[in-house]
């Protein structure tokens, strides 16, 4: 499940500063381990721009907006892809 690796992405980040400097410097190679889809990559590369200049405030709120979606589904009865 894509939700689940971005969010594996995020823990990564908020537990490794060095892993969060490559994030934020070199995103592509960052990710590269990772299967994301293109929308979630292209938010990741936009992480350390416009409404995330604060990257680890940015990366909880990803977070929080993941769990949502999570529980969303969750609560719908709808099982993502």
């Amino acid at each position: 499940m894509s939700l689940e690796n971005a969010k594996q992405v995020i823990d990564h980040a908020l537990n490794d500063g060095d892993y969060l400097n490559l994030l934020l410097s070199n995103p592509a190679e960052a990710l590269k381990s990772y299967e994301l889809t293109e929308s979630e990559k292209t938010m990741f590369e936009g992480l350390s721009t416009g409404p995330y200049a604060h990257a680890r405030r940015g990366l909880l709120e990803i977070k929080k907006l993941i769990l949502a979606a999570e529980e969303f589904s969750t609560d719908d009865g709808d099982v993502g892809p």
